[in-house]
């Protein structure tokens, strides 16, 4: 049964017609398994976002959280996991300091 429009039409189906195929269609899979090959290549070469960079920076992924991500990461030689808050914060200026209690 089904509607259109104002009218509504009925069908009766044969039990061969009842039955739902529970395959996936071939259009389906073959959409897929291209998709899976394109994510495959894709997660071989590297992320399509920093290919441009790459190719021209050799830092490629740091210049570009830098600028398009708005993150500030020091350079390698600066950075030290064990320095204290109040030395990495006193290049900010006037900036103040919360103070651990």
């Amino acid at each position: 049964m089904y509607y259109l429009r104002e009218r509504v039409y009925e069908w009766e189906l044969g039990p061969d017609r009842r039955s739902v195929s529970h395959e996936v269609p071939y259009y389906v899979l073959s959409t897929r398994s291209i998709w899976l090959e394109q994510d495959i290549v894709a997660a071989r070469r590297g992320l399509a976002a920093t290919d441009h960079l790459t190719a021209f920076v050799s830092d490629g992924y740091v210049v570009f959280v830098q600028t398009q991500l708005l993150v500030h990461i020091p350079p390698p030689t600066e950075f030290d996991p064990f320095a204290e808050v109040e030395e990495l914060d006193r290049d900010l200026g006037t900036v103040p300091v919360q103070q651990r209690s």
